[in-house]
């Protein structure tokens, strides 16, 4: 090259002096810090391994005889380039992990530049003596800036020193340029020879024999030692189950007390924070249940700079621990009542559901439930008409058969509701036809009146699954089709109703839930039987369990039927899938041909209803059949009404009903429209009521009064300490 390189043309000719090598730091694990804290950097620094050996087979390739004549420029452009790249270092410890990356493959790059370069005389001659200059201006360094020395423990400082070690890591490294003490900067190139007796001390540490937890402590909490020492110490105990309990906890804390206090711990706090909470973790999943050990181990969180919600964290066995310390604590204090131990007790039982459950939970639920007395099932209800009562072990369900053996009904007690002596039923089942039947059969002399009456038409709006019997018998049977069964659910005008053609429902049967009743035909038939029509609140009493996995509901295949009649050219009203539905008084009114929105999107294969006490799917985890769906439910507000009533005539239950203030309508149906919202009581016009809708049912209820737990001598709290004795 015909040009001079300004900084070869500067370089002496005579012979380089010999090469002082820099020591070689023992590589180190990572100790993958993602925030760049210089603490945790260290060891990353000092275990390029792999950029050192590229680094020696570089050399060894310069040093080769015989190679490729390289351009001198080029050589020497590497180097700076390099030492340039290294001059950045500092920025890596304060940059985001983005920055680092780029700074890293900007560094990587530079060393392949630089391993590619082989030498010739000329080259080596410059780069021996630029190294010689190098050295000279450090040592310069050095002398004129002592007192920076200090500057080790600065996080960025001692970076770049520990950097500038590693390019000189390789015997006989040729620095290349004259002023990487300018590069570097005058504080980076004070500090280089304490960095270098940190790596040097921890290389000779690390190959010491393996320590005990204990041992790596003690060194960690010694006064006497290096910070690295004791920072690398302290890490180390990370690697051994550290901290294993309560009193390693406390040495924890203590260690990292004494950590805070030395030069430079600021970069140490990020890492602190985070090893904080993975050992505190660790140690709470040794604790137990010893009282002292979980007060010791919770004393910890503060000291270790970490949130109480720590705890939440935890594992599960220390959490139930935790919420046993606390109610043991709770019961211990002087004058608790029964209430406060209830709420003690159901504080724990939260706690321990919310980490899994323990194996106290049953025990402590027990306690502070009233016991249940089975109440004398068989001769209240229908069984005071006559039905015969079987009834289950303890005492919670009860299913009663008609005399005549045409139906049976289960009854199954409700939960909070009745008041502490009283023991509510309620029938797990909307009444069937078949039930009706049976229960109307000794009186069907004060029922039929309450009937919608009507002639062979059957004006009646939507489905129906019953229609009077005009042979002997029973006065009403299950709805059909003369000619055709399955067409049974909607009565038209001389001609079969419309169905699409890959949905035709079954006909109704005697299992389908009673519908189009009249609100007092509902009462009386449940006075026929000795019960009556549930309260709103008995409803929701038994929905609070749980809803089932299926609700029968205005779905897809409703849909499906509406659009499929939009396009028959003559349509009936009692055909429209939401003819004859019951729509509260909040809701726009809407002619069943404009009432086209389902409820839900899903497609549950019933057009209609579904038998009163199937599928299985429709039960709730209480034991109730379609709470919501299905049939809609008639409630009544007002249950001491119905018991004061002495007969059932038309006239005593239109007085009852009155103007419908306490009449209402709970549970959607198969046919609700979508923004009737289930749960809440409807009111309903009385005088609608007095006809029934296509979608309204009902359920039966009774109240056992006079049932009383025996009486518990001993207070509650003391009931709960023998449980609380027990946790081992």
């Amino acid at each position: 090259d015909p040009t001079p390189d300004p900084i070869v043309a500067a370089a002496p000719r005579e012979p380089s002096p010999p090469v002082v090598p820099v020591p070689v730091p023992a590589e180190a694990p990572s100790a993958g810090n993602d925030n760049g804290v210089f603490w945790d950097s260290l060891p990353a620094v000092l275990g390029e391994g792999a950029v050192a050996a590229a680094w020696r087979r570089g050399v060894e390739q310069i040093r080769a005889e015989g190679g490729p004549v390289p351009r001198a420029r080029e050589q020497v452009e590497a180097w700076k380039s390099l030492l340039a790249i290294l001059a950045e270092a500092p920025r890596r410890e304060v940059a985001s992990a983005g920055d680092r990356a780029v700074l890293d493959a900007a560094r990587e790059r530079a060393w392949e530049s630089a391993i590619e370069v082989v030498g010739d005389a000329r080259a080596a001659t410059a780069l021996a003596s630029a190294q010689a200059r190098v050295r000279a201006g450090l040592v310069e360094a050095v002398r004129r800036h002592a007192e920076l020395e200090s500057a080790a423990a600065d996080a960025a400082t001692a970076l770049a020193a520990l950097t500038q070690a590693g390019a000189g890591a390789a015997e006989g490294v040729p620095d290349a340029v004259a002023s990487a003490g300018d590069r570097l900067g005058m504080a980076a190139a004070a500090a280089l020879p304490s960095a270098l007796r940190v790596s040097e001390e921890l290389k000779l540490w690390a190959a010491q024999p393996a320590r005990s937890p204990d041992e790596l402590a003690a060194e960690a909490r010694d006064s006497n030692a290096s910070p690295w020492r004791r920072v690398w110490a302290w890490r180390r105990l990370g690697e051994k189950g550290w901290p294993a309990g309560p009193a390693q906890l406390r040495a924890e804390a203590e260690i990292q007390a004494s950590l805070a206090a030395l030069p430079g711990a600021a970069a140490l706090e990020a890492l602190r924070r985070s090893e904080s909470e993975s050992r505190w973790l660790r140690g709470a999943g040794a604790t137990g249940l010893d009282a002292d050990a979980l007060r010791a181990t919770i004393a910890t969180i503060g000291p270790l700079g970490l949130p109480p919600g720590i705890v939440s964290k935890a594992p599960r066995a220390f959490q139930v621990a935790k919420a046993a310390l606390d109610l043991r604590d709770a019961i211990a204090r002087p004058g608790i009542d029964d209430a406060a131990t209830r709420v003690a007790v159901d504080t724990f039982l939260s706690a321990s559901a919310a980490a899994g459950g323990s194996h106290w939970d049953e025990g402590l639920r027990a306690v502070i439930t009233p016991p249940k007395v089975a109440p004398p099932l068989a001769g209240v209800g229908p069984a005071s008409v006559g039905w015969k009562a079987e009834v289950s072990a303890d005492g919670t369900r009860v299913t009663y058969a008609s005399p005549r053996g045409g139906a049976s009904i289960e009854f199954i007690r409700l939960e909070g509701v009745g008041g502490p002596d009283a023991a509510t039923f309620l029938s797990a089942s909307e009444v069937s036809l078949a039930q009706f039947i049976e229960v109307a059969a000794p009186g069907w002399d004060s029922i039929r009146p309450l009937l919608r009456a009507f002639d062979e038409f059957d004006p009646r709006l939507g489905p129906r699954v019953w229609t009077w019997s005009a042979g002997p018998g029973d006065p009403i049977r299950r709805a059909a089709n003369l000619r055709d069964p399955t067409l049974g659910w909607i009565a038209t005008m001389g001609r079969d109703p419309s169905y699409y053609a890959e949905d035709p429902p079954a006909g109704p049967d005697l299992n389908h839930p009673m519908q189009q009743v009249s609100a007092r035909a509902a009462i009386a038939a449940a006075r026929l039987v000795g019960c009556r029509l549930p309260t709103s609140a008995e409803w929701r009493a038994a929905h609070a369990a749980g809803p089932a996995t299926v609700q029968n509901l205005r779905d897809a295949r409703w849909e499906r039927q509406w659009r499929f009649l939009q396009t028959r050219g003559r349509v009936e009203e009692s055909e429209w899938p939401g003819a004859g539905v019951f729509r509260p008084a909040d809701l726009p009114a809407l002619r069943p041909a404009e009432d086209s929105s389902p409820a839900v999107t899903h497609d549950d294969g019933i057009l209609w209803f579904a038998p009163a006490s199937g599928p299985p799917a429709a039960r709730s985890a209480a034991g109730y059949f379609h709470l919501v769906g299905n049939v809609a439910e008639w409630v009544f507000e007002a249950p001491e009404a119905i018991e004061r009533l002495t007969d059932v005539s038309p006239k005593s239950l239109t007085d009852l009903i009155g103007d419908g203030a306490a009449l209402r309508v709970i549970g959607a149906s198969a046919l609700s429209p979508g923004d009737m919202e289930a749960t809440r009581p409807a009111a309903v016009d009385h005088r609608r009521a007095r006809d029934g809708f296509s979608d309204i049912g009902f359920r039966l209820a009774f109240v056992i009064r006079g049932v009383s737990p025996p009486t518990e001598v001993r207070s509650l709290r003391e009931r709960v300490e023998e449980v609380v004795r027990s946790f081992r």
